[in-house]
């Protein structure tokens, strides 16, 4: 017989975010042990969501043998939301296994999968995740040509709650835009963290001959785009691109000129199913390359650059922004995808701009973008420009074309968010600009092109994030002040937080920890640099600019993961941690802990847009360093997909505001709030008052109810049942297959129990 169990909840709340909920994935806790440099000592880790309770504990188990019972391991129970990770002595064998516990108000809602150890460690400091990969089969393309990984992202393909990696296999003849060339393919490809080939043995997406391989041509977009728990992937296409199934689009016509650049032919948008790799839908790619010379020159050096991102143009779900251009002609196209097509949202085109904004908005992007909260909805940021969640012009300052951009708070004391950048053009050097109107907060020039800068939190006694350039650009405080010269071989590449406290390091082939003193002479300060982590047997990518594959928060606690193919391509290993955090002095952890910066909704997003041309390192939209004040703030997300009680993320939470719980009861619809009800849609179906926190149990439904904060807790959820969540008007505001429930605002709900 088909049940429903119906409970009246009242809830209520303190405080809540006034933004909109923002659809995010689903993930489970990210649980990862690895061995500790040449002890037999475990470093295990997890996430913590930031729709966790702030009060939440949590409690380590492990077992020492492939069937052997989960023991709590004693110094690593009830942690604290700050403490997401424990040292477990003894305890790296080959044969030990993990599980973290979740805990509300001291019970258990939650239990993760089982892990096992990684064994390969990396200087005391790091270890790392080896999955072999196939390489598409050399010498089939007209150059002959061999491949290696290349740029790549996570999302959940196929809906478990854990990330896949995706990465471009690129030919040993890319070429840049600027050179002359005929290369191979380009092809798309995807692994499980088990080391699954996601879309089986000998099968990608093949870009074809008409998607020419280089940093600047091949862009994509991994990530759930119609909320069903499941990523898609958005890619510029052409006539002779092939998916997983040998479906091909258009015709089999290579348009390359003898120069190997691609001017003419069939431009595409296509989305792929991640789980298979099959086309779902595609339309012309917009904005389409027309008169080649209008984008900056007449060969097609810059009419084929192109950038992406994921984008919440309407502050709640996804969105797909393509960008083409930034040397002159500068455009954009933003889609929507429905679960069946692709519709677009809105073009923009410096072109079709009135004379006096198209001067202010042509030649201002660069290599790479941004995107940025602005009043609920997302700006894209690029340079010296931004354009609006419509499609828009934002802002613009008008000092032109740069190679890298930095957009987080790096200045803690000012309000909104802030950008790092360097110049190609007079005045050349770096500045940083205030996020939300482009005004320059201070400058540095120098005599020419500044190729790099980059900005990481390396002192504590200056507020904010310190900041550098290429050249003869020293390192300059948040507010840009002078503070000292730049060690030899600092990183202007990338930045990694990766030690123990809450500073950034940096990374330029190795994981670099910079250290500051008290200086003399000119310089306020003296810096100087100590390697953490090596990476022996693997490599960067993109050439002098020395990049990882990836660098996010994959796994583990709030720290990041770096993803690097092997020296031969034959395999991609991530790189993790195992150093444990600190709690006390200058980079200390907050007491509420750092939720997975996968889910604070810049970061996230980061890590689509990370591959775009020159690549860039992730920043979230607070400040995350030295000296933090206060708590870290939690954004309002809202998870999307569905999963039984068995999946390894049943006990995710239903997202809400980063607010805490006054007070919250379970109430009938005639009773205080002391006492519940559960009534039943048949007569069969049995009565039974409960208390809180008592639990209801009868005979034909095992499931309890539970309040613990602001959260209700369905405990023993059949596996097939459903929970549905209406207010009292009967309007639907949540339904899932989840055990944990955090409701949007305070009022009366009915919870609905079906199975």
């Amino acid at each position: 017989m088909k049940k429903t169990f119906v409970f009246f909840a009242a809830i209520a709340l303190l405080c809540l975010n006034v933004m909109a909920q923002r659809q995010m994935e689903r993930l489970d806790r990210g649980l990862i042990a690895a061995k500790i440099g040449s002890t037999n000592n475990a470093f295990v880790s997890w996430r913590l969501f930031a729709t966790d309770p702030t009060d939440v504990k949590f409690s380590l188990y492990r077992a020492t043998s492939a069937t052997g019972a989960f023991s709590l391991v004693s110094n690593c129970s009830s942690l604290d939301a700050a403490h997401t990770n424990c040292n477990v002595s003894g305890g790296a064998g080959t044969n030990d296994r993990y599980q973290v516990a979740v805990l509300v108000n001291g019970t258990e809602v939650e239990r993760s999968k089982s892990v096992s150890v990684w064994q390969t460690s990396v200087n005391n400091n790091g270890a790392y995740l080896e999955i072999p990969v196939s390489k598409p089969v050399a010498g089939t393309g007209p150059q002959g040509g061999t491949y290696s990984v290349y740029d790549g992202t996570v999302a959940d393909l196929d809906g478990d709650g854990e990330y896949e990696v995706i990465f471009f296999w690129g030919p040993d003849n890319m070429q840049d835009n600027s050179k002359a060339g005929i290369t191979d393919n380009v092809y798309i490809d995807a692994y499980k963290l088990n080391g699954t080939k996601l879309w089986g043995a000998g099968k990608y997406i093949n870009l074809g001959p008409n998607i020419r391989a280089g940093a600047h041509y091949q862009t994509f977009l991994v990530y759930d785009f119609d909320g069903d728990g499941k990523a898609e992937i958005i890619v510029k296409t052409a006539d002779g691109t092939t998916d997983t199934q040998g479906t091909r689009i258009g015709n089999t016509t290579a348009y390359r000129n003898s120069d190997g650049w691609i001017l003419t032919g069939n431009e595409y948008l296509t989305v792929f199913e991640g789980a298979t790799g099959k086309i779902i839908d595609t339309k012309p790619f917009e904005v389409a390359r027309g008169t080649v010379s209008s984008w900056g020159d007449n060969y097609g050096n810059r009419v084929d650059r192109f950038l992406s991102t994921v984008a919440y143009l309407d502050g709640k779900k996804p969105s797909a922004v393509m960008w083409r251009g930034y040397y002159a002609r500068t455009t954009a196209s933003a889609w929507d995808f429905n679960g069946t097509a692709l519709v677009k949202r809105w073009t923009f085109d410096s072109s079709t701009l009135p004379s006096a904004d198209k001067t202010k908005y042509e030649g201002q992007g660069n290599h790479n973008l941004s995107v940025a909260e602005h009043n609920g909805k997302d700006i894209i940021i690029t340079g010296a420009m931004a354009i609006n969640g419509e499609g828009k012009p934002f802002f613009s300052n008008g000092t032109g074309h740069g190679d890298a951009m930095h957009v987080s708070k790096h200045i803690p004391s000012r309000a909104g968010l802030q950008v790092f950048r360097c110049l190609e053009t007079s005045p050349y050097g770096v500045q940083m600009y205030d996020a939300t109107d482009g005004k320059i907060l201070w400058s540095v020039s120098q005599g020419d092109d500044t190729g790099r800068a980059l900005c990481a939190d390396i002192d504590p006694e200056y507020p904010g994030n310190e900041c550098w350039g290429s050249g003869t650009v020293d390192i300059h405080s948040a507010e840009g002040t002078r503070l000292g010269s730049k060690p030899n071989n600092l990183s202007i590449n990338m930045s990694v937080w990766w030690d123990g406290d809450t500073g950034r390091e940096t990374w330029d082939g190795t994981v670099i920890k910079v250290s500051a003193s008290a200086g003399s002479g000119n310089n306020l300060r003296t810096y100087s640099r100590a390697e953490l982590v090596t990476h022996s047997g693997a490599t960067s990518i993109g050439g002098t600019k020395k990049n990882p594959v990836l660098q996010a928060d994959i796994l583990g606690d709030w720290r990041e993961e770096i993803i690097l193919p092997t020296t031969n391509s034959s395999a991609i290993r991530i790189y993790t941690t195992t150093m444990a955090t600190t709690h006390t002095g200058v980079g200390a952890i907050p007491s509420q802990g750092i939720p997975t910066l996968m889910q604070n909704k810049m970061y996230r997003l980061a890590a689509t847009w990370q591959h775009s041309g020159y690549n860039q390192p992730p920043w979230v939209d607070y400040f995350l360093g030295y000296n933090m004040t206060g708590q870290v703030p939690r954004d309002n997300i809202v998870y999307v997909g569905g999963s039984s009680s068995s999946s390894p993320r049943s006990s995710s939470s239903v997202a809400s505001s980063s607010s805490v719980a006054s007070s919250s009861s379970v109430a009938s619809s005639s009773s205080t709030a002391s006492s519940s009800s559960i009534e039943s849609s048949s007569s069969s179906e049995e009565e039974t008052p409960i208390s809180i926190p008592q639990v209801a149990k009868t005979p034909s439904f095992k499931t309890s109810l539970m309040l613990i904060d602001k959260t209700l807790v369905l405990k023993d959820l059949p596996n097939n049942a459903k929970v549905e969540v209406y207010n009292l008007q009967g309007k639907l505001i949540f339904s899932s297959g989840e055990s944990l429930i955090q409701v949007p605002t305070k009022g009366v709900y009915i919870v609905k129990v079906k199975f």
